[in-house]
């Protein structure tokens, strides 16, 4: 095998693979990564305990053949290399990597210990690679990490063929996000709910976020994505995801029409005094007024107190409810980065909170659940 390739090029590719692959095996082989070079293009793989990535690079291949190279010494040393990097193997494994004035050489492993995975399963979607990306990143701050939990622990997706789109949920008991995509190509399948685990969750924006279009293939037990030559395969989260619709289909009776900055800012203050005491319950108290046209965010503690009042376009009656400070500030900072204005809404009976941002093209919304409610004469 001998490859020119750019070294920038090289580096994130390996970066990608090397990212599963552990730093130490039981077997040689299991610390390495593939590299097969062919037809002018460079296929490095690598595979963890439960994940499989397969990038691509594009070089020129001046001997096709493939290697199985330690992955971490080979990463160290394409981090040092120039512009250009030349990479060749004889036929004792021995892997020559040049680079302007620099040598190394490292021994390789027989490569047909390694074996690529061959994913059988159903085509699920095909999907734009960036609003695949941007619909993880909006829901995935709700994801629990709650290891009791495992079903919770990733992001859920619903697809509905009918309507041409997938649903992304996240949720942790506490908040619940959702963000809709719209994606084509579908095909008979048996699978139409699924659940991504968080360790692939963190590879597929890095990976397939700046493809135009990829595809999604599943069977029960795991799927597949994979763009232009990039592969990842991965387990899914068998167990049921719990019964979501429960709180996002109430009926809501009061809406707020607020600015996402200034909501922002008053959750922000409020959460420094329902911080600051560790006896309290880190409560931040939301109090509607529609006769002003104003709502109050306020927190109270042992030795502070903060409130700040938001400008708010109200239809429904007046309400007074209570939110874990830490929870509200993460649903109101996602939703303030999608434009300049926020829906709230409130039911009277579970006085759940959810918040809209009206600016969001994918349809994203969230939920907050009450610490406990407290009726507006109290």
């Amino acid at each position: 095998m001998r490859f020119t390739a750019n070294a920038k090029d090289l580096k994130s590719a390996l970066k990608t693979v090397c990212g599963v692959i552990p730093a130490k095996g039981i077997i040689p082989a299991q610390s390495c990564v593939f590299i097969q070079a062919k037809d002018g293009t460079l296929t490095l793989s690598g595979r963890g305990e439960d994940i499989f990535v397969e990038a691509v690079c594009s070089c020129r291949v001046e001997e096709d053949g493939e290697a199985l190279a330690p992955s971490r010494m080979l990463m160290d040393y394409v981090s040092l290399a120039d512009d250009e990097i030349f990479i060749a193997t004889d036929a004792k494994n021995a892997m020559t990597i040049r680079s302007g004035k620099k040598k190394s050489s490292l021994l390789c492993v027989e490569s047909d210990q390694f074996k690529p995975v061959e994913f059988e399963g159903n085509l699920l979607f095909t999907a734009s690679g960036a609003d695949f990306a941007d619909c993880l990143s909006r829901v995935s701050f709700a994801v629990s990490v709650d290891e009791s939990r495992p079903q919770l622990c990733g992001v859920h997706l619903a697809v509905h063929p009918e309507e041409r789109k997938t649903v992304f949920v996240a949720l942790d008991g506490f908040k619940i996000s959702l963000c809709q995509m719209n994606c084509g190509s579908f095909e008979g399948q048996d699978v139409t709910e699924l659940t991504v685990p968080n360790a692939a969750l963190r590879l597929i924006s890095s990976m397939f976020g700046g493809f135009e279009k990829l595809t999604m293939h599943s069977n029960t037990t795991s799927a597949m994505i994979s763009a232009d030559g990039m592969r990842l395969v991965f387990p899914l989260i068998v167990k049921p995801y719990l019964e979501y619709t429960r709180v996002t289909n109430q009926n809501y009776k009061t809406f707020l029409r607020v600015d996402s900055a200034a909501m922002l800012d008053a959750v922000n203050i409020a959460s420094i005094a329902a911080n600051a005491d560790m006896k309290t319950k880190k409560c931040v108290q939301l109090d509607t007024d529609g006769e002003n046209g104003l709502l109050r965010v306020s927190a109270v503690a042992a030795q502070t107190s903060a409130s700040a009042d938001v400008s708010a376009a109200q239809q429904g009656d007046d309400m007074s409810l209570f939110f874990n400070a830490n929870y509200l500030k993460d649903v109101v900072s996602v939703c303030a980065k999608e434009g300049e204005d926020m829906e709230l809404d409130f039911t009277t009976a579970a006085g759940v909170c959810r918040i809209v941002p009206l600016s969001s093209a994918l349809g994203l919304t969230t939920y907050v659940m009450p610490v406990r409610q407290q009726s507006t004469g109290a």
